[in-house]
């Protein structure tokens, strides 16, 4: 029963957020996903249940309307983000002293369920940055930039300022990066001929 409450309320609200298409992914994702962890952590049999996926959900909305209300007669008015803290923390102490109410459940694979919701909505491209995201997010742009610069503008760029410093202080003096800066400029030449 908590299950399809569960799905009704948050399921629809996320699937309006993110597409059909996304939202069975990651209901089915985090299914699977969850019941393949436990049986490789427990080595019996795999635990498929709708747990893991309702908790996926559930964190996954959290994460993609943070500053959303949800409004309860007893607590008031709580943001979305601290209901999936707190989702986060009861299942991570869940798994800690391995108790989860429901006998058919497996507070492991509920704990990869999450984990599944929230790593498929950040994938999205929901949710606040972490801490050293946006180097990372950049360092990646800028690789994927260099890999589809074609090779003219790499040797340009790149080699001229290597070949000048082996004309004026000689090849021993290069640097391990620098190496592979013209490994690569080769590799582009060789596939542009």
């Amino acid at each position: 029963m908590l299950i399809v409450i569960g799905l009704m309320t948050i399921g629809r609200e996320l699937e309006n957020i993110i597409g059909a298409k996304h939202f069975l992914l990651l209901f089915f994702g985090a299914t699977i996903s969850s019941g393949l962890a436990n049986s490789l952590r427990s080595g019996g049999e795999p635990v498929f249940g709708a747990w893991p996926s309702v908790f996926a959900i559930s964190l996954a909305c959290a994460e993609a309307l943070p500053e959303f209300r949800l409004s309860a007669a007893v607590f008031g008015t709580v943001r979305y983000r601290l209901l999936g803290a707190a989702l986060l923390a009861v299942l991570f102490t869940g798994w800690l002293i391995d108790w989860f109410p429901f006998g058919h459940g497996s507070a492991f694979a509920n704990l990869i369920g999450a984990g599944v919701g929230w790593f498929y909505i950040r994938f999205l491209g929901f949710g606040a940055w972490l801490p050293g995201e946006v180097r990372l997010r950049i360092w990646l742009r800028k690789r994927r930039q260099i890999a589809e610069m074609p090779a003219r503008r790499y040797i340009v760029r790149f080699v001229d300022p290597i070949l000048e410093k082996i004309q004026t202080e000689g090849l021993s003096r290069l640097t391990g990066s620098e190496r592979r800066i013209l490994r690569k400029a080769r590799q582009k030449t060789r596939r542009k001929l």
